[in-house]
């Protein structure tokens, strides 16, 4: 069980924490424990139920209103609203709050639901990344445990699969085979499953290889195919040592392009990355940055 200060509340709700002591105050719609100190703390059902009133406030609810419902009442009108918005961010918070209470069935409909109004590609890089992004900061505040996480993960990902798996008639034999893989120590795979997708949709046979462990793993493939591209990813907020020793040792064992796409904004400027090594830093200039990888136009 998590928890949070006020601020940790105003930080992962985007509250602030003057209004949310009100709302505590005034209608008792948020209860603080204490500690055997008498330190004031929230817990994760708290944050749940601030989660839900603050998407009700921001959908012209009354904050008196919101007081006089219940617990189940306020989540049956969150759960009716995000249903009638394409709005990516309630989406999210009532994503997270399905990942709390490990209801697949809603994380689903949630998911589903925005896929059919916008498609998969737009949904990626305004829902999927961005929630990504909201899961790491829960994780790192204990708001989230790992099998939560893990949970939500596996969700996505089932459904990258079933969408690359509708691309498989689609590729040209002929067409230039990029190798999609990922190495120590990443393991989320939903950013290399999407490239995926989008190179099947255009025509292109990925050679997907998912985590390998070793420059070893990607020598005779080297020797024996006709690679002129390698694609990877890294969810990580950091390039540890190893994995910018890992990436310089391929550019001069492999002398095609490389390419990896970053999760988090990180400066690579000072890590003496040779030429044939290109960092991608933004997801919402997808197509474009692709165009430039295959000399294709990508149809999104």
């Amino acid at each position: 069980m998590g928890k949070f200060s006020i601020k940790d509340l105003e930080k992962l709700s985007g509250i602030k924490a003057h209004t949310i002591r009100v709302w505590e105050k005034r209608y008792g719609l948020i209860q603080p424990c204490r500690t055997t100190s008498n330190i004031r703390y929230y817990n994760d059902q708290e944050l749940r139920r601030l989660l839900n009133v603050s998407f009700l406030v921001r959908n012209g609810f009354k904050i008196s209103q919101i007081a006089q419902l219940s617990e189940n009442e306020i989540g049956e009108k969150v759960l009716m609203l995000s249903q009638q918005s394409g709005k990516a961010d309630e989406v999210i918070e009532n994503m997270i709050v399905s990942i709390m209470e490990y209801d697949e069935e809603n994380f689903e409909r949630y998911l589903l639901n925005h896929i059919v109004k916008h498609g998969l590609e737009e949904t990626f890089t305004r829902l999927i990344i961005p929630l990504q992004h909201r899961l790491d900061i829960l994780l790192q505040t204990n708001t989230l445990s790992t099998t939560q996480t893990r949970f939500a993960y596996y969700l996505v990902r089932q459904r990258l699969i079933v969408a690359i798996d509708s691309q498989r008639e689609k590729y040209n034999p002929l067409a230039d085979r990029p190798v999609i893989f990922l190495f120590e120590p990443e393991k989320n795979e939903i950013i290399s499953l999407f490239l995926q997708y989008i190179l099947r949709k255009n025509g292109f046979p990925v050679l997907y290889l998912g985590r390998i462990t070793s420059l070893s793993n990607l020598e005779k493939l080297i020797e024996q195919k006709n690679i002129q591209r390698m694609i990877t990813s890294l969810s990580l907020p950091i390039i540890t040592e190893s994995y910018q020793n890992f990436l310089i040792k391929l550019s001069q064992l492999f002398t095609g392009s490389i390419y990896l796409f970053l999760l988090h904004p990180i400066d690579c400027s000072d890590m003496g990355f040779p030429a044939n090594i290109h960092i991608i830093h933004s997801f919402s200039n997808y197509s474009m940055l692709l165009e430039s990888i295959h000399g294709h136009q990508v149809s999104i």
